[in-house]
């Protein structure tokens, strides 16, 4: 079953020059890349998706396996949009292409991939920590192992291949996102391929925390995750995650590409209306008399909480 954010996001895109490029997403476990790709894959007019795990971590064949047990098909078939959990070498493959990937804070994406196993009932409940990295239920360094890797059954990580995943990243990937900005990526996509505006809810976000957060839990993860830490932080203190500006402006877009779980028309998730043919309705109230009423629930709400913000940008 999809888990699904119950708030909605809405992306206008920027006037930037287009590209026909084949856009390649590196998909890291955890990173927000569920929402991207769904929504990517039913923009795109070819896409596809390289099945598989990372590595070895669970039966069946790693993204690296099923690209080369199907090679021929992928490239054949010059798809516009190739995602998935495989590693950076299988890029070499596809020449003209635009790179992009998501990162996110390596604690917290190990928390959150935790949280994602235990909901799938593929751990018993209070399994430790430790015992997940070692038997490879949650892989260790995913970015270093992703961007080195020539091989999915190489799981050695040392010093050179944080060189190698460094390199990788900084002069190879054309952008570079936070999880945290996954709403200026996909501006930044929508604009490039000249595609609809967006209004959609995020996927896959866990409800319930399993992990038992604790200082000796958080140094088990720092301690199997060391190399894709030093990358994480040496982006950041770099800034070297691409950063939007809208210095050329929105563009003018009358139709909107919309993806939701929460409601559905003629029994589809995904529908694209034309903006001049849609009659609009939307209900205000006193912001104060919001707040109040939040605040029985909600001890301090936020912005985010009222919608007061994403009222005014409608």
């Amino acid at each position: 079953m999809q888990i699904y954010d119950n708030k909605y996001y809405l992306c206008r895109g920027y006037q930037l020059e287009k590209t026909n490029k084949q856009l390649i997403y590196y998909h890291i476990p955890k990173t927000g890349g569920t929402t991207i790709c769904n929504i990517l894959h039913n923009l795109f007019k070819s896409s596809f998706r390289i099945k598989g795990t990372p590595t070895n971590e669970r039966d069946g064949d790693s993204a690296y396996e099923f690209f080369f047990s199907n090679k021929n098909k992928i490239l054949n078939s010059n798809f516009d949009f190739v995602y998935g959990h495989f590693q950076y070498c299988i890029s070499n493959y596809f020449p003209n292409r635009l790179s992009i990937t998501t990162l996110r804070n390596p604690v917290e994406r190990c928390i959150s991939h935790y949280n994602m196993i235990m909901e799938r009932n593929l751990l018993d409940t209070g399994t430790n920590i430790e015992e997940c990295f070692k038997k490879n239920l949650i892989p260790q360094n995913m970015i270093t192992q992703i961007f080195s890797g020539t091989d999915n059954k190489d799981l050695n990580i040392n010093n050179n291949k944080l060189d190698v995943a460094l390199s990788k990243i900084t002069k190879n990937i054309n952008y570079l996102f936070d999880i945290k900005n996954i709403e200026d990526l996909l501006n930044l996509i929508i604009s490039l391929y000249d595609m609809p505006n967006l209004f959609f809810q995020k996927l896959q976000q866990s409800k319930k925390n399993y992990f038992p957060k604790d200082e000796k839990n958080n140094e088990i993860i720092k301690k199997y995750n060391e190399f894709d830490i030093e990358i994480y932080s040496y982006l950041k203190k770099n800034k070297l995650f691409t950063e939007i500006t809208n210095s050329n402006g929105k563009r003018t877009k009358n139709n909107y590409f919309i993806y939701s779980l929460d409601f559905q028309v003629n029994d589809k998730q995904t529908i694209v209306v034309d903006e001049k043919k849609m009659t609009n309705i939307i209900f205000i109230r006193d912001p104060k008399e919001i707040i109040f009423s939040y605040s029985k629930v909600i001890k301090s709400p936020k912005m985010s909480d009222i919608g007061v913000k994403m009222q005014f940008d409608l």
